[in-house]
């Protein structure tokens, strides 16, 4: 072998080589967005479950985050916060770091704002999950493994669970398949967590309408008429079978229906609103949570 047929031999192992490192970056990039989609449809899916429209939303940057915000009803600004906004943060911590060490031209300080920041993120992104998971009848405590290193997969089949779970129709999250009935896994009801009604409940697993007030005429759940800070015809609640959701409408314009995150309802529009949440009227001794 002279030394021409070295170079050619050697040329030809460069082709190759060159041809599989372009194979292996096509194929990490087809990997890395089939993942991306795929986690983008699985929000999709537990987002419908909650009720939540706009089903472009989990597949896109940032739109995910705040889609995500509003499965638990968290205010938007929150995604600054959240640990699934990862290049937010990241583009957040730089910015600060830059802006400390040009203002306070020290180290040190940079170093524990910077802590301080990413503890915040890992507390609220703790307590988001904690929301999260309860929303869905899971044990709160599961939000332990989404801050825990290496126990993120476990997780992930969770929220599978959660997304491809029969509880949701069909319909909802399958192409090409009509939307099939949701059957309850427990009989829908109405109860009373604490005040006037605390241990009671109101099974309205039939999806009929429930409506709460002062006026013994029109309501199902009374109250007592001494308790002003209800309203005649405070809010109605009612239960669709088909979705397995409930629908709650606010018809208070001075105590008004929330939210257990304090988030106030709209008056007269019908908010959907997902099994295990829990709402109050007026203030939490008139919680009832939608089991």
């Amino acid at each position: 072998m002279d030394f021409m047929d070295v170079l050619d031999l050697m040329d030809e192992i460069g082709s190759i080589a060159g041809m599989l490192f372009s194979t292996y970056w096509i194929v990490l990039v087809a990997i890395g967005l089939g993942a991306y989609l795929f986690v983008g449809y699985m929000y999709m899916c537990i987002g419908k479950k909650a009720g939540i429209d706009g089903d472009w939303r989990p597949f896109i940057p940032i739109a995910r985050q705040l889609y995500m915000m509003e499965i638990v009803d968290r205010p938007w600004w929150n995604i600054f916060l959240f640990k699934e906004s990862g290049t937010l943060v990241l583009v957040i911590s730089c910015l600060a770091s830059w802006i400390l060490v040009t203002l306070t031209k020290s180290l040190m300080i940079t170093v524990i704002v910077l802590l301080t920041y990413f503890s915040a993120v890992l507390v609220f992104s703790f307590l988001y999950y904690r929301d999260f998971y309860a929303k869905f009848r899971f044990n709160p405590n599961t939000a332990w493994l989404e801050i825990i290193p290496g126990s993120g997969y476990v997780s992930v089949v969770f929220k599978m669970l959660i997304g491809f779970s029969d509880v949701v129709a069909k319909g909802e999250c399958e192409t090409g398949t009509d939307k099939a009935s949701v059957i309850p896994r427990v009989p829908a009801a109405v109860n009373g967590v604490d005040g006037q009604y605390a241990g009671t409940s109101f099974d309205i697993s039939d999806g009929s309408e429930v409506v709460l007030g002062r006026d013994v005429s029109k309501c199902h759940i009374i109250f007592d008429q001494f308790q002003t800070d209800i309203s005649r015809l405070h809010c109605k609640i009612r239960y669709d079978t088909n979705t397995d959701n409930y629908y709650v409408t606010n018809m208070s314009t001075s105590s008004g229906t929330f939210m257990e995150n304090g988030t106030r309802l709209e008056v007269g529009v019908a908010r959907p609103v997902a099994r295990g949440t829990m709402i109050y009227l007026a203030s939490k001794k008139n919680s009832f949570r939608l089991e």
